[in-house]
């Protein structure tokens, strides 16, 4: 299928069970009142009474996980509040990450602007583990399992470790631009340099879970997005350790 704005991908799909892809820049499920377009309006075209069983970020990329079914949308509720799911995201963030795992362990808390924070006084108990898979000289490109399920858990998270999220200035990420890696690089005069990705670099990489009605435990992974492929690519042509030296 081709890949737009209002697509998605079905990766899975069984009587009771429905695994997308979802594409960014598009929400899961809009309030009442929005008019907005939905990923949700979209599948119900295809398959009717479709219920996603939990959310990503409209910015977010990635695997979202729906019941076609009442019994199974009660199983796979049960199977997040348990932490039964294994989750997966991959994030570009904005820094050079040290090598190693490590676990983020710091409760977090929801504000009436909309925005999240750490809060060791309200906030509710939260844990992701962040490991690097390919560092950069400004960049790196990092593993995250959130243990929790928090609002916002792995941005913010990731903003407390000084490694916010490229593209994602909620909570302090920058804003990567060609010019800031690329050498004897200049942008055209009179016009705004454009970003290397215009979203928050966030993608819900892989799913792992038993099944409604199987025995045995399954795992899906979702190709990045084409503007997750680019910015990575063009990290590793201009924002290498040695590219400078070349």
């Amino acid at each position: 299928m081709t890949r737009s704005k209002h697509t998605f991908q079905v990766c899975f799909h069984d009587a009771h069970t429905l695994l997308i892809d979802k594409p960014p820049g598009m929400v899961v499920e809009n309030p009442s009142h929005s008019h907005e377009p939905s990923l949700k309006a979209a599948v119900q075209k295809q398959f009717p009474g479709a219920r996603p069983v939990h959310r990503i970020d409209k910015d977010t990329s990635g695997l979202v996980l729906w019941a076609l079914s009442d019994e199974a949308y009660r199983y796979y509720s049960t199977l997040f509040q348990q932490r039964q799911v294994g989750k997966v995201y991959h994030a570009i963030v904005c820094g050079r990450i040290s090598t190693g795992t490590q676990t983020i362990d710091l409760p977090l808390m929801r504000t009436a602007s909309g925005k999240g924070r750490v809060s060791h006084r309200y906030g509710r108990p939260a844990q992701t583990t962040v490991e690097p898979i390919e560092r950069f000289r400004r960049f790196s490109l990092v593993k995250c399992e959130p243990l929790t399920g928090r609002y916002h858990q792995i941005r913010i998270h990731l903003s407390s470790i000084g490694l916010p999220i490229a593209g994602d200035v909620l909570y302090g990420g920058c804003v990567p631009r060609l010019s800031e890696i690329k050498r004897n690089y200049k942008p055209k005069a009179h016009r705004e340099e454009p970003p290397l990705i215009g979203r928050t670099a966030l993608h819900a990489y892989a799913l792992r879970l038993v099944p409604y009605g199987r025995a045995e435990a399954m795992e899906w992974t979702a190709p990045y997005p084409k503007d997750f492929r680019s910015f990575l690519t063009k990290l590793r042509k201009y924002d290498q350790w040695d590219a400078f030296s070349r």
